[in-house]
């Protein structure tokens, strides 16, 4: 909806809104009002507040047996002087019904006097006459906000909505006019508007008028009619005055109502538009069924000078605005061919049992009255007996002859049906597809023109096939085309007739006029599959002349069901073939391709296994490099380790030696004392103590060693001492450590046990701890210090090592435990440490390792184990190898 336009709809909402919370207030009050009339006594005839006799009354009402008193006013009761209505109906109330009373009536010219018994007003005579009112005010209202709220906007709905709204009023406020009279005024204004409201609809429906001078034309109505309500308000209570402008009304009012129907039959037979026509007929039947009685009422009210009573109009009135509001919102040709045939049929079917029933009823009363059969109390049952007898055949008859009037084809639509579909299930060349929905459609309906049009892969549509085109073919359509946007929203067939000629027509509904126009198009069928548009069937005019029917439609909506899945299948089998053909064309040489690729490949094969086994050597050289490249690292370290408490033994023993020969002299040497002896004694022990030292440090070392370099292949868990593996990996790199400057600072709880193979976590320490002291080196710094932690809880041991080196550049952080991935320089690693270690934890000890790095700040690896008891851990390897 554009922006400029919803404050129009805003303020339209809102004043229906206003409106039916004023129609709902008037009519519960006139209702609640209403109810104070039954079991009443009143004078036998109405009052209005200004004291005149309305034309509405009911023949056996005591006021109304003799000579008319309608539109008289009434000025003495009983000799006194009449002041009110009020005072008359409390006067009559206060006595029993069947008191007479002697009222004086007068008129411009007469004055007259009459003794009149009063009644009692009964149900029935509230049913009669506010019943009426009550359900005819709700229909024209109901019916009123209907149009307004559901009917396209234009003129034709605005001169409904305010003759019918107008007309609904009228009638509503009438059941408040003979007491308490609050409405009065309102209800007069309404009754003066009437004549106008009927002329504003005779100049938009069902076509426009007048063009561009009937806006004026209709200003100066409302003005004149403004004029004479202006006329009522200030004379209302003046009765002569009153009597005159309300017979002026009335009078009016039936001859506006006259000149609407002359004008819809002038329509009828002038108007080129079907759609329009078709609507004449619902407005015509709605007038000969509910309008009829009520305009030959007012009109004889009028002329009359109101001696005919009106009330009975409203028996049948509603009808009208229902007929009327149906025409008016309804702008589908075969709904309203459908509602106006059966109307039709109904009327005609109700007149011809009206007259069988008179004329039967009759001739057997004259023939049968010399007998006591008519008398018998079985008569009655046998005659509705015969005439329920002859009802089936006599509808069958007027359902001949209705079809005959609207133009029912000859065609038998089931046994059509039946051939064609039986000959589409056989078919799968799509040619003979369209040329027999072509020839079945044309055949049965009687048409010259059609043609078949359907979707293309790019969603244009385009034509297929056509029976006696137009000498130009068409263009393709566009799937954005206006009217295969409104195909794509409706399940029905779609009519040229659609487009009304009082429609003040949009852009999309001009583009698809135009478009059904140029292909010379009556009806437009759409073909549906699975629920999407998949073409449409283009239909021209009959070559009787004469219109699609609803029988028409269901026919056709039938067999374009069929049509559309048989032309589905025909172009998927068509397809199918083409695939097929071209299937076995790429087949033929992708199986030439595939032999040339399958030489191509089994030599990249043999290329591929070459450089595998080239890569499986080359890998197998860089471990063996690594491998060596710590050997001597190790070799290094061994060498340095071992040399200095050997060499330190070595002198220490010669000492020794020395300190024997001393001793061996001394032997029998007087001059030696016993303090000589005990010197020499406790030098030789001293000696003894430092080779001791010495050896037990070289030891150590040798110790350190063979925990670490026995065979990582083999499985040898057992419970071990985890801060003594971590002090043996400490001693064994020990000399790395001093030519780095770099120490390690242990935190870990006393005799803490673990259970598994030290020797693989051993091989963890050292790959974690020799990386912390290639990242001081590559950092640069001096007196590096590498921190070893370790926490214990009941279910996980946590041994990290951290340093403050270089740290891990982000992008490497995801890949340290990739295979071959290293970030040192050639013959400095070979990205083999960390993976291992990984490969240990997980697998060996059903842990993991984590690490947390920033650049030039450190990094931290954790290894997280799970502490588990050696029963357990046999078990879980027991089921892992199971």
């Amino acid at each position: 909806m554009p922006a400029s336009a919803r404050p129009r709809v805003r303020a339209r909402q809102l004043a229906i809104a206003v409106y039916t919370l004023v129609a709902v207030t008037i009519a519960v009050g006139a209702l609640a009002n209403s109810f104070g009339w039954i079991n009443r006594t009143f004078p036998g005839f109405f009052l209005m507040d200004n004291r005149v006799v309305p034309s509405v009354g009911l023949a056996h009402w005591t006021g109304l047996q003799e000579q008319s008193i309608y539109q008289h006013e009434l000025v003495r009761l009983d000799g006194r002087p009449v002041a009110s209505a009020r005072d008359v109906y409390d006067a009559v109330a206060a006595e029993p019904p069947g008191t007479p009373f002697h009222y004086e009536l007068a008129t411009r010219h007469t004055r007259e006097k009459r003794t009149i018994a009063s009644m009692r007003f009964s149900l029935s005579d509230y049913v009669s006459l506010f019943g009426a009112y009550f359900l005819n005010g709700v229909i024209f209202t109901g019916v009123g906000l209907a149009v307004w709220i559901l009917g396209p906007v234009g003129a034709t709905t605005t001169g409904t909505v305010v003759l019918v709204l107008n007309a609904g009023a009228f009638v509503l406020t009438g059941m408040d006019l003979y007491g308490p009279a609050a409405l009065f005024r309102l209800h007069v204004t309404t009754e003066a508007l009437l004549p106008a409201t009927f002329l504003h609809l005779m100049l938009v429906f069902p076509v426009l008028r007048l063009g561009r001078y009937r806006r004026a034309v209709l200003a100066a109505v409302y003005a004149a009619d403004l004029a004479v309500v202006a006329i009522y308000q200030v004379f209302l209570y003046d009765a002569d005055t009153y009597s005159r402008v309300h017979n002026l009304c009335m009078s009016a009012l039936g001859f506006a109502g006259v000149g609407l129907i002359v004008s819809g039959i002038y329509a009828y037979w002038t108007s080129s538009s079907v759609l329009v026509r078709k609507r004449l007929g619902i407005v015509l039947l709605g007038i000969v069924t509910g309008f009829a009685i009520p305009a030959w009422l007012v009109t004889m009210s009028g002329l009359s000078g109101g001696e005919q009573p009106v009330n009975l109009a409203a028996f049948t009135a509603f009808l009208f605005p229902l007929s009327l509001a149906y025409a008016v919102v309804k702008l589908d040709l075969f709904e309203i061919d459908a509602v106006l045939r059966r109307g039709v049929n109904y009327l005609l079917l109700s007149g011809i049992v009206m007259l069988i029933y008179a004329v039967l009823g009759l001739g057997l009363g004259v023939a049968l009255q010399t007998t006591s059969v008519t008398h018998s109390p079985a008569f009655p049952l046998i005659f509705s007996l015969l005439m329920i007898g002859l009802l089936t055949p006599m509808r069958e008859a007027v359902q001949r002859t209705v079809d005959r009037l609207y133009y029912r084809t000859s065609h038998n639509a089931q046994k059509t049906l039946e051939r064609a579909s039986g000959a589409l299930v056989t078919m799968l060349n799509v040619e003979e597809i369209y040329a027999l929905t072509l020839q079945t459609i044309c055949e049965a309906l009687l048409i010259e023109r059609a043609a078949v049009w359907l979707r293309g892969a790019d969603g244009s549509f385009a034509l297929v096939r056509g029976r006696a085109l137009l000498e130009e073919l068409p263009a393709p359509i566009p799937p954005e085309h206006a009217l295969v946007v409104r195909l794509q929203r409706t399940v029905r067939a779609m009519s040229v007739y659609d487009f009304a000629d009082d429609l003040s027509l949009g852009t999309a509904e001009r583009a698809c006029r135009a478009l059904l126009e140029g292909l010379g198009a009556d009806l437009v069928l759409p073909l549906r599959v699975r629920g999407e548009l998949s073409g449409f069937i283009v239909l021209g005019a009959k070559k009787s002349g004469t219109l699609f029917t609803l029988d028409d439609l269901d026919f056709l909506h039938t067999f374009a069901n069929q049509a559309s899945v048989a032309i589905v299948n025909a172009l998927s089998y068509r397809k199918i073939e083409e695939l097929n053909v071209g299937l076995e064309h790429k087949v033929t040489q992708r199986t030439q391709e595939l032999a040339t690729t399958n030489r191509e490949l089994a030599r990249s094969l043999g290329e591929l296994e070459r450089a595998y086994h080239e890569l499986q050597r080359s890998q197998e050289n860089l471990v063996h490099a690594e491998k060596m490249a710590a050997l001597g690292r190790l070799t290094a370290g061994i060498a340095h380790e071992v040399n200095t408490p050997l060499g330190a033994s070595l002198n220490a023993l010669k000492m020794i030696g020395d300190l024997v020969g001393e001793y061996r002299v001394s032997i029998g040497d007087t001059t030696v004392t016993e303090d000589d002896h005990r010197e020499l004694a406790a030098e030789l022990y001293e000696s003894v103590e430092n080779v001791a030292k010495w050896t037990t440090k070289a030891a150590g070392y040798i110790r350190s060693i063979k925990a670490h370099t026995r065979n990582l292949d083999a499985v040898q868990e057992r419970p071990f001492d985890l801060p003594r593996l971590i002090e043996d990996t400490r001693l064994l790199l020990s000399h790395r450590l001093r030519l780095s400057s770099c120490s390690v600072t242990v935190d870990c709880p006393q005799s803490l046990m673990l259970y598994g193979d030290p020797g693989k976590l051993g091989q963890v320490l050292t790959n974690l701890i020799t990386n912390a002291i290639d990242a001081y080196e590559d950092h640069g710094s001096a007196d590096g210090r590498i921190v070893v932690e370790v926490e214990a809880t009941s279910e996980e041991v946590a041994i990290a090592v951290q340093d403050t080196g270089c740290g891990i550049a982000p992008e490497h952080l995801d890949r340290i435990f990739e295979e071959l991935f290293t970030t040192k320089p050639p013959g400095k690693g070979t990205g083999l440490g960390l993976s291992i270690s990984r490969d240990i934890v997980s697998d060996c000890f059903d842990g993991r390792i984590e690490v947390t790095s920033t650049p030039r700040v450190g990094s931290r690896f954790t290894l997280r184990l799970p502490r588990r008891e050696p029963d357990e851990r046999e078990a879980g390897r027991t089921a892992a190898n199971a």
